[in-house]
């Protein structure tokens, strides 16, 4: 049996030995730390508290440094700042002295010198003033906090222009500016129907020509294609008794395809595209040495004594030597002495559009029998480096009296409605109008002289339009390099802020004032409140798809009709839009607007307020494969929320280069229009010219809200600042 033996007493010493130990080593513990509380063990309440007075009292003591170093950091500012205000001190008693009428020039000049040096000094404290790594006086310390503006413009030194890149959009109107066709038919031979551009036209074998070319004329005008609202013509046959139709397109209808007929029952009805020219020589006129003149792009050698009948006989010999006159189903004949007469008969083959220059003989070309190509496109051409000088609106239009002479009207008006007349030249046999930058007013529009190229396609070398005996306008919108804000261009918050208008600016130049920041600041602030104005239902309507031709679509009741001609979901869009434009239930007497911007594919719809609420308009496609998708883009008489966004205008700064020249030149300076005195740079010494610039522009500040700042460098120059934020326009001229 096992005997277990214990000894209790020295258990009981043992423990209380261990707690012993533990007492002394808390009570060690606070010796050795002087806080009675060390851990959650010793006071957990007592700790938290204690741990929030620590936090409290090291957070303080860190506020005590920081506020060491902001007193270092203002000490740092306030011995420059002392410093600069000995300068200034300084600068003022030299300012007093100047005014002394017993100094004189030179002694003023030695004045300003001290002066000026103690304002470059100025600035380098300003800029070499730091604490920490970071400037203390030049404005760019801390960060900026407050309102954001939307916009901001900052000027870049120009030299003797206003636009930096200006951007023209040009187009083209005139009843004269389609494309001119005329065909001629033939007799039927047999019963039957022919169709021409896609109608049908019944002909029986007693018609003579001229019968059918009636018929024909019946048949298109009563069509949607050649109705009055579709803005094409065609001359009536009966009229002048003839067996030929001249057809002219409109100039949204650009290269418009020529009519070809198809003879589906055999009829013997033939349709031929033709124009025929006539030569002569007015009384007085004779061909004298050996002259050259270019027809339908071939130039043909004249020689002395050539009369009109000799002339089309080599007209006609050129023309034959060259494509594409040569090519199948295309003939050229002299129908009677001094004509030429261009006939082609076959559908796929080009034919080509006769133009004419005299070159300066005097030899006049007739058309008795007219073709045109469409004026779709113009180019411009400076020469050189030339651009516009202003912005607003180039108008050209050209008319031609009895006798088929030329007349050219060319203006300008810019942007503060300001009418500018401008002289132009007209070149008929090359399709070109062009402007010498050295006659009349052009040269307050033009840097260099310009040449607008009229064309029929966008091909890089296309034949040029005749402009012969036609009557047609141009207008080319020049944007420059602050163009202004157009409605859509900019949504803040969803709401389309509008376009900006030169009126919200009064002190910017005219002629950019609707560019500037003011100008959009004052629109971005229209829209900033919310309003409530009483107006009609506005609705949009996009259009998208593959039409299919000789389909109709219909439009809150309009029914249109889809042809070969409007094979993109843009042309059906634009058909649409001029179709309500004239029908009985959105045109003019319905109070109702519809509006379209050309390229597009939606058309808007804004009824009047007298309408009320109105439902969504409806599109039936039929069998047309144009889905048109209606939406209500602004609801009749609802509040307009505000976009809450408020825009500041800041200062515009513009920058100044890099000093330099070899000579000294005398000259003006113009800002914003306004010219300054006289001032004369000087060699070597840069910072003279400076200080001759600086005073001639701040002299007229009163005039142009703009103030010159010597920057003290040569690297920086001067540097020019509207306060207002206006824009700011600068040239020079040198005597």
């Amino acid at each position: 049996m096992a005997i277990i033996n214990t000894n209790m007493k020295a258990l009981f010493s043992q423990v209380a030995l261990n707690g012993t130990e533990r007492k002394s080593s808390i009570a060690m513990q606070q010796l050795s730390t002087g806080k009675r509380i060390n851990s959650a063990r010793d006071d957990a309440a007592g700790m938290a508290i204690s741990t929030r007075m620590t936090q409290q009292i090291r957070g303080l003591n860190m506020a005590v440094r920081n506020a060491g170093d902001a007193i270092s950091l203002i000490q740092t500012a306030e011995g420059a700042t002392n410093e600069i205000t000995d300068m200034m001190q300084r600068m003022r008693e030299l300012a007093v002295q100047a005014v002394n009428d017993t100094n004189d020039n030179a002694q003023r000049s030695y004045l300003d010198l001290e002066f000026q040096q103690l304002k470059q000094q100025i600035v380098q404290i300003s800029d070499n003033t730091e604490w920490n790594g970071f400037s203390l006086l030049n404005g760019m310390a801390g960060e900026q906090v407050g309102e954001m503006p939307v916009f901001k413009t900052t000027s870049q030194n120009l030299y003797g222009g206003v636009f930096i890149d200006p951007k023209t959009t040009r187009s083209i109107s005139g009843t004269d500016a389609g494309k001119l066709q005329t065909i001629q038919f033939g007799a039927a031979s047999g019963d039957g129907t022919i169709v021409v551009d896609g109608i049908n036209v019944a002909v029986n074998h007693t018609d003579t020509a001229n019968d059918v070319a009636y018929k024909v004329y019946q048949a298109l005008i009563a069509t949607d294609k050649y109705s009055a609202g579709s803005g094409r013509t065609l001359t009536d046959p009966s009229t002048t008794t003839t067996n030929k139709i001249t057809v002219k397109s409109t100039i949204s209808d650009g290269d418009y395809p020529d009519i070809s007929m198809t003879d589906t029952t055999s009829t013997g009805v033939l349709l031929k595209q033709v124009q025929e020219i006539q030569f002569s020589l007015p009384a007085g006129v004779a061909i004298v040495g050996t002259p050259k003149i270019n027809v339908g792009g071939v130039s043909v050698d004249l020689a002395a004594g050539d009369t009109a009948t000799a002339i089309a006989t080599k007209v006609r010999t050129a023309l034959l030597l060259k494509a594409p006159f040569i090519a199948d189903g295309i003939t050229v004949s002299i129908p009677s002495a001094g004509r030429i007469l261009v006939e082609k008969t076959n559908p796929n083959a080009a034919f080509p559009t006769i133009s004419f220059d005299d070159g300066g003989t005097g030899l006049v070309a007739t058309d008795n029998i007219p073709r045109r190509d469409a004026i779709t496109i113009s180019t411009e051409a400076f020469t050189g480096n030339g651009k516009y000088l202003k912005s607003g609106v180039l108008t050209i239009s050209t008319t031609h009296d009895a006798a088929a002479r030329a007349s050219i009207a060319a203006k300008f008006v810019t942007d503060d409605n300001q009418t500018i007349n401008l002289d132009a030249v007209l070149d008929e046999a090359n399709g070109t109008v062009s402007f010498d930058k050295l006659i009349g007013s052009n040269g307050l529009i033009f840097s260099d002289n310009l040449v607008l190229n009229l064309k029929k396609t966008a091909d890089p070398d296309p034949v040029p339009v005749i402009l012969n005996n036609r009557d047609f306008s141009m207008e080319t919108r020049v944007s420059g390099a602050i163009p202004a804000m157009q409605s859509g261009d900019l949504l803040i918050n969803g709401t389309n802020v509008g376009g900006s208008y030169a009126v919200d600016d009064l002190v910017s130049p005219p002629n950019n004032a609707s560019g500037s920041a003011i100008s959009k600041a004052a629109a971005i602030n229209r829209v900033a409140s919310d309003s409530a104005a009483s107006r009609g239902e506005s609705q949009s309507i996009t259009f998208s798809g593959n039409p299919v031709a000789d389909t109709t679509i219909t439009v809150g009741g309009v029914p249109v009709l889809i042809t070969r001609y409007e094979d993109t979901a843009t042309k059906v869009a634009a058909k649409i839009a001029s179709s309500l434009q004239t029908s009985f239930e959105f045109g003019a007497s319905s109070k109702r607007v519809i509006t379209y911007a050309s390229g597009g594919t939606t058309v808007n719809i804004d009824y009047p307020i007298t309408e009320g609420n109105v439902n969504l308009i409806k599109v039936d496609s039929g069998t047309s494969n144009i889905l048109g998708a209606p939406s209500v883009t602004s609801k009749f008489g609802a509040k307009v929320p505000g976009t809450g966004v408020y825009a500041k205008v800041n200062e515009n700064v513009f920058t100044g280069k890099s000093q330099s020249g070899t000579s000294a030149v005398t000259g003006v300076v113009f800002i914003n229009g306004f010219a300054s005195a006289n001032i004369t740079t000087t060699i070597n010494n840069p910072q003279e010219t400076r200080n001759n610039v600086v005073r001639a522009i701040n002299m007229i500040t009163s005039k142009t809200g703009v103030k010159a700042i010597d920057s003290g460098s040569v690297e920086k120059g001067i540097t020019l600042v509207a306060a207002d934020g206006r824009n700011i326009e600068v040239q020079f001229e040198t005597n």
